[in-house]
Parts: C-alpha cells; sequence; structure tokens
C-alpha cells in the first residue's frame, strides 16, 4: 500500500474554493487525466462516479463511490477499477483562505512485478498528479 499526502493553501474564502471541488463538471479541470463519464448524488452526499483514468500511458476504467461526507470540510471515497484507491479529501476554512489536504492510498495489483512498477513509474506520477490536482484546484479558486 501507497500513500501520497500533499496539501496547499488556497487564497479564496472555502465557498469559493467547493465550488469548484465539489462540481462533477469540473473535474477534468483539477485533473485532465481523469474523464468522468458518469455521476449521479450518493447516499452520503458528494457523489459517486464511473470514469477513465490515463496513467503512465495506460487507461483504467473504474467507479468510485463515497464512504465520508461532511459537507464542505471532509469528502473520502473509493475507487475500483484497475488500481484501487482511497482518496481523501480534507477542507479547512481560514477566513479569507482556506487549507485543502489530500491523501491518496492505493495498491497496485500484483505482487513483485506491481511493487516495481509503482515504485519505477506509477508512485512519480501519481505524487506529481495530486500535486498538478491541488495546484489547478488553487489556480481556479484564485482567478
Amino acid at each position: 500500500m501507497t500513500l501520497i499526502q500533499k496539501s496547499v493553501t488556497i487564497n479564496a474564502p472555502v465557498d469559493s474554493v467547493l465550488a469548484i471541488l465539489e462540481d462533477p463538471e469540473r473535474q477534468s479541470e483539477l485533473n485532465p487525466n481523469l474523464k468522468l463519464l458518469s455521476h449521479h448524488p450518493s447516499p452520503l452526499g458528494f457523489y459517486d462516479t464511473q470514469w477513465e483514468y490515463k496513467m503512465a500511458g495506460m487507461k483504467f476504467s473504474g467507479e468510485s463511490t463515497v464512504i465520508a461526507y461532511e459537507q464542505g470540510k471532509h469528502i473520502v471515497f473509493e475507487s475500483k477499477g484497475g488500481i484501487d484507491s482511497r482518496w481523501e479529501w480534507t477542507i479547512t476554512s481560514q477566513g479569507t483562505s482556506t487549507q485543502v489536504a489530500l491523501a491518496l492510498t492505493y495498491t497496485m495489483p500484483g505482487s513483485l512485478l506491481g511493487a516495481a512498477l509503482n515504485k519505477l513509474v506509477i508512485e512519480g506520477q501519481n505524487e506529481k498528479d495530486v500535486e498538478g490536482e491541488l495546484a489547478n484546484l488553487k489556480r481556479l479558486s484564485e482567478s
């Protein structure tokens, strides 16, 4: 299991950040490697999705299900398909700015080959993707 944790301070109020983060139509703006195929409201809040994801020249398809949601503060969803993962967003209002943290936990399929591929390629790509997603959220929220 691999854990990647990153955070960013966004110079915008929490409502502006959430308007982008919680809009399913804007997810590809946050992460250009992600294409939502469909989305529907989750019983817990937020939304469950079916998606395609491009990584390291490969395309994965799967679905994400919300497992915890506290509006405006915390979103956790699990993704199944290709590489199983858990995405945990923590949003903290700081007056006129917002702190956003993202923790990605995932497990590569396979045994030694999956672990080797993870260390050589996937972990670095996932770290760049998480950093890029937070940077895009910051850019879009501050504009």
